[in-house]
C-alpha cells in the first residue's frame, strides 16, 4: 500500500509492482498505513482480510480496508484527530492514539472498544512490543512511557528531547527501542529485564547480576509474578519455563515487594 497525491491510496502487487485496483479516494492526506501481523492473519484465515489494513489521514477517524475488495470495511471514530495506530503483534487488536491524550484498544473481530487509558499530552506515536505485553507511547508531554498491556500502568518513563515523535521495537526480541525526538535526534536504548522475562535467557539465571536476577524473577504487587504469568498462559512452553525457573530459584514462588524489600 502507498499514499499518493490527491488523498489516494494505492494497492500494489509486491511481485510485479503492478496496481491491484484503481486508486482509492480517502478522507484526506494519508499520514500512516498499518497492517495486521502475519500470525494473526494465519490464525483467522480469510476473515482477517476484512480488517487487515488501516490508515490515518489527520481526521477524527481511522479507515480500515477489506483486502479482498480494496474497499473501506469500517471507520473507527474519535473525538479528536487520530494521530497514530498500531496493530497488536499476534491478535486482531488495534491501538489508536489521538489528540485528546487518549489511547483506545479496539477488538477488530468484535468491533468494540475493550480498553482505554490516558497520557499527559497529545499522542504522537504508539507501538506494541513484539510479544504484545507492553505498549510504548510518545506524546507532547516530552516523555516516552512504557505501559503494561494488562493494566496500562506506567512501568518506565524515558525523557524525550522535545516532543516524543516516533518509537519502534527491534526485530522479534524487542530488546532494543529506537526513539525519535522533535529536535531531530534518534536514540537506541537497550531495555532491561525489568520490562519482561521474555527479554532475557532462562538457561542460566544465576549468570545475571543480582539486581537483574531479582527484577527478572520477582514482580511488585502491581503485577503478577513470572510464575503466575506462566500459569495464566498455560501452554506447554510456558510451564517448561516455569519449571526451569523453579529449579534455579525456588523462592520465585514468592512475590518481592520492591517498596519494602520483603
Amino acid at each position: 500500500m502507498a499514499g499518493g497525491k490527491g488523498a489516494l491510496l494505492y494497492f500494489i502487487d509486491g511481485n510485479n509492482y503492478q496496481p491491484l485496483c484503481k486508486p482509492k479516494k480517502t478522507g484526506g492526506r494519508i499520514n500512516s498505513i498499518a497492517t495486521l501481523c502475519e500470525r494473526a492473519q494465519l490464525d483467522l484465515g480469510d476473515y482477517s482480510l476484512t480488517f487487515s489494513t488501516a490508515i490515518t489521514m489527520g481526521q477524527n477517524y481511522v479507515e480500515v480496508y477489506d483486502m479482498s475488495s480494496y474497499n473501506v470495511s469500517m471507520k473507527i471514530t474519535r473525538k479528536r484527530a487520530v494521530r497514530c495506530i498500531s496493530y497488536h503483534p499476534s491478535l486482531p487488536i488495534m491501538a489508536i492514539g489521538d489528540g485528546s491524550n487518549e489511547i483506545i484498544i479496539v477488538d477488530l473481530v468484535g468491533e468494540r472498544r475493550i480498553a482505554s487509558f490516558f497520557v499527559n499530552g497529545r499522542v504522537n506515536t504508539i507501538e506494541f512490543s513484539p510479544f504484545g505485553d507492553f505498549i510504548v507511547v510518545g506524546s507532547d508531554d516530552c516523555i516516552f512511557t512504557i505501559h503494561e498491556v494488562t493494566t496500562f500502568k506506567v512501568i518506565q518513563e524515558i525523557p524525550a528531547k522535545g516532543f516524543a515523535m516516533s518509537v519502534a521495537f527491534s526485530g522479534t526480541s524487542g530488546q532494543y527501542l529506537a526513539l525519535g525526538h522533535a529536535n531531530g535526534e534518534t536514540d537506541i536504548i537497550q531495555l532491561g529485564p525489568l520490562l519482561s522475562i521474555d527479554y532475557i535467557s532462562l538457561t542460566d539465571l544465576h549468570a545475571l547480576p543480582s539486581w537483574a536476577f531479582e527484577e527478572a524473577i520477582y514482580r511488585s504487587p502491581q503485577g503478577p509474578s513470572f510464575l503466575q504469568r506462566c500459569m495464566f498462559e498455560g501452554s506447554k512452553e510456558s510451564l517448561m519455563c516455569a519449571a526451569m525457573v523453579l529449579k534455579q530459584a525456588p523462592n520465585s514462588v514468592l512475590t518481592f515487594d520492591r517498596t519494602t524489600g520483603k
